[in-house]
């Protein structure tokens, strides 16, 4: 089904420059789907623990215990490692 744009309430079919357009539109938003999933997947995990703690952390100035707050740490860790 050839794709359309709106103007004046009718629906026009889009030239072929129009398609290309569009297409590379398409393309661009489906390559930034893994970053986007990963800068909201970071974005949770940032939640109650600031990218300040997390260098005292890693620079061995706040040692973890194990719990909560060090599998969060290790989870952004990893997470960090898989950026895109």
């Amino acid at each position: 089904m050839p794709r359309t744009r709106n103007e004046n309430g009718i629906d026009i079919p889009l030239t072929a420059e129009e398609e290309a357009a569009r297409d590379i539109e398409d393309d661009a938003g489906i390559a930034a789907l893994p970053m986007n999933k990963w800068k909201s997947d970071i974005s949770r995990l940032d939640d109650g623990m600031p990218r300040w703690f997390e260098d005292a952390v890693t620079d061995g100035s706040v040692v973890l215990k194990p719990g909560r707050v060090k599998d969060n740490y290790d989870s952004k860790v990893v997470l960090r490692g898989e950026k895109p």
